[in-house]
């Protein structure tokens, strides 16, 4: 229906109050989703924020390289959120 025609009087006409079952059932549903939308939001914009440092390595015979420094916190915000992620498939 378009915003136009959204009126409390064509609200009425519908009746949805005989289907208040179903209606509250797809409320909920929604809200769940619109939760779980908000959660995969917030995870991803810590992801696109997360700094990884790089330090330069020398091995013993004299080539070098590059690996990772310290992932101590980003380990724990990778189990923060995998924890998160699996609370809210759980909650589906």
């Amino acid at each position: 229906m378009s915003p136009d025609r959204f009126t409390l009087e064509n609200l009425f006409d519908m009746q949805l109050h005989r289907y208040q079952n179903i209606v509250e059932q797809i409320i909920v549903q929604a809200v769940k989703e619109l939760e779980t939308e908000r959660g995969v939001k917030k995870i991803d914009d810590v992801w696109k924020g997360m700094q990884f440092s790089v330090m330069k390595h020398v091995k013993r015979n004299g080539d070098s390289c590059f690996i990772m420094g310290p992932v101590d916190d980003i380990l724990v915000v990778l189990d923060d959120n995998s924890l998160t992620l699996q609370c809210m498939a759980a909650s589906q």
